[in-house]
Formats: C-alpha cells, sequence, structure tokens
C-alpha cells in the first residue's frame, strides 16, 4: 500500500504570517492538534514547518502575555519537516517517523505539493 491511498487529505494549512492566538482558535475550531505551516507570499501549497498543540503550550505560554498578540506562526513553528512522496511505501513513512521520531507527516506530490498527512 502506497502512503497517498491512506493518508489524511483533510490538511489544515495556515500562514506563517498569521498571530499564534489565530492558530490556537483553527486548532480548536476544527479539532486538530496540527497545522501545516506555508509561506503564501511564495507557494502556498508547500509545508515549511508544522505548528502543534504542544508548540503553542511549551513555546507560546512561555513568552510573556503581552507578546502573544505580537507572536506570529513563523515564530514558533517547527521547520525541520521531515516529508515522504505520495507514492512511497506505507513502511517506509513508519521508518522515517522512527528515525525522525516525529508522529505527525507531511505527503507530498511528485512538484512537492502538500497533499497530505499521516
Amino acid at each position: 500500500m502506497k502512503v497517498g491511498d491512506m493518508c489524511n487529505r483533510e490538511v489544515i494549512y495556515i500562514d506563517r504570517a498569521e498571530g499564534v492566538i489565530g492558530a490556537a482558535k483553527v486548532m480548536r475550531e476544527r479539532h486538530v492538534g496540527d497545522l501545516v505551516v506555508v509561506d503564501a507570499s511564495v507557494d502556498a501549497r508547500a509545508p515549511i514547518g508544522l505548528l502543534t498543540d504542544r508548540d503553542l503550550v511549551v513555546s507560546a505560554l512561555a513568552q510573556d502575555a503581552a507578546d502573544l498578540t505580537r507572536l506570529l506562526v513563523g515564530d514558533l513553528l517547527t521547520r525541520a519537516v521531515v516529508s515522504v512522496s505520495e507514492d512511497a511505501a506505507v513502511a517506509e513513512a513508519l521508518r522515517l517517523m522512527r528515525v525522525h521520531g516525529v508522529r505527525r507527516l507531511p505527503v507530498l506530490d511528485a512538484s512537492g505539493g502538500l497533499v497530505g498527512l499521516v
């Protein structure tokens, strides 16, 4: 089985220039624990990072409360994004997740565009 056959294709995106408070609201409203971060000024389909609920709790809440309104998604995102091709075997996705210690893996098409998440 290929990764593209089993990945979640309903991925929630957010631009790096959005505020973290808005990102938290999106997570709450959509009942998700992660957002794929893109730079809409460059390519709205290519992931540049991930923002997780843990990123918000650990990083954002450690900031001074007054700074939260100015804090942007781009300030907190996890940049070292490990991704996998939609044509890769599921075993390869599992291997990448295990080796890199990640729980979320963006799935990309042949042109590098985001098509899903595992």
